[in-house]
């Protein structure tokens, strides 16, 4: 893969990106070019996602691409790629810190976790349908990254805010 052009550490400057989160965003952005074009389209944001999990219609993949296309193109350059990533982690960061919130009252016990019980209430407080016992234990392991059977607030806020970014990370090894 090649490395980040000065122009594009420049592009991602402009929108307010670090060297290191430019870097990330160009690994990401020419993981999700699957033809080299230098954009993305609907078809490879939509089959991205999907790949990692992210069952995304074909209209919500138009929307989310025509809301970051600023120049109307129909696709994605890397800057504007760039000012979509930034505004989804503004919009993570204000997740992240509710859920914390969230993670204290959920935690009925004050033990600093949250067992299955707690996380199931937790879901269901959230305004997600009540989840069977299977679908908590699914869900219960996959975020329970050390498996000591219960759920630190890390734990509990990564997997409610793992988006297409840390999923690419977590399948590239980056």
């Amino acid at each position: 893969m090649a490395s980040i052009s000065e122009e594009h550490l420049q592009e991602a400057a402009e929108v307010g990106l670090t060297q290191p989160e430019a870097e990330q965003a160009w690994r990401c952005f020419t993981y999700i070019d699957e033809n080299g074009s230098g954009t993305i389209d609907e078809s490879e944001l939509r089959y991205a996602m999907q790949l990692h999990g992210c069952d995304v219609s074909e209209s919500s993949a138009k929307k989310l691409l025509s809301e970051a296309d600023s120049d109307g193109s129909g696709t994605l350059n890397f800057k504007e790629y760039c000012s979509m990533l930034k505004k989804k982690r503004k919009d993570k960061a204000d997740r992240i810190a509710k859920l914390r919130g969230a993670f204290e009252k959920f935690d009925s016990d004050g033990s600093g976790y949250l067992d299955r019980g707690e996380l199931k209430d937790a879901l269901t407080s959230m305004g997600m349908e009540p989840l069977e016992d299977e679908e908590i234990d699914d869900m219960f392991s996959m975020a329970d990254s050390d498996a000591d059977g219960k759920l630190s607030i890390d734990e509990f806020v990564r997997v409610l805010t793992m988006d297409l970014e840390d999923m690419i990370d977590q399948s590239t090894g980056y």
